[in-house]
């Protein structure tokens, strides 16, 4: 049951957050944030700024996705993972990509290259998502087999072996991404 519940939890949280996001102000009043910042009214920077924001807020729906897995990772006791996905989005991947997106596309490159961070982060924090919940209903089988063989779980074997396991889900998400 807890399994279930929490997938559900998790759903539900993503899915709000995709209906609720940034991504519907840029689309419809992407004209009058941008007016907020033209003070001078200079119809260039409009519409670079129109725009920036239509780009720059589709990489919000990923952004979205990746805080909740990483604060999903972070309560469960998994700071591998959450700090992983904090470090790709924050460091590791950005920073090349404005690089590299600026030198090819010059200003929309930057914007561009916070919506391609935040999706791969989001193909990486899927995969750990996806093999970590493999493992935790493989784990619960065997602990009600176990129970229901009259064979008590020992506590300190169980967290040695969840901190193996969290280690060997960040190699095997990493070689899902590769």
């Amino acid at each position: 049951f807890a399994i279930h519940c929490e997938d559900f939890i998790l759903t539900y949280i993503l899915l709000r957050s995709l209906l609720f996001n940034e991504v519907t102000m840029a689309v419809f009043f992407n004209k009058q944030i941008a007016e907020v910042f033209n003070s001078e009214n200079i119809s260039e920077l409009a519409r670079i700024a129109e725009l920036g924001l239509i780009i720059y807020f589709a990489g919000s729906v990923f952004a979205s996705f990746n805080a909740i897995f990483s604060s999903y990772f972070a309560a469960i006791e998994k700071p591998l993972p959450s700090q992983i996905i904090t470090l790709l989005k924050g460091l590791i991947l950005i920073i090349p990509f404005v690089y590299l997106f600026s030198y090819i596309l010059n200003m929309p490159g930057v914007w561009i290259s916070y919506v391609v961070t935040e999706a791969i982060v989001f193909i990486i924090a899927i995969s750990i998502y996806s093999v970590f919940r493999k493992r935790t209903k493989a784990r619960m089988m065997q602990e009600a087999q176990n129970i229901d063989n009259g064979e008590e779980n020992n506590p300190e074997q169980t967290n040695e072996q969840a901190d193996m396991e969290e280690a060997e889900l960040i190699s095997e998400s990493d070689a899902c991404t590769n």
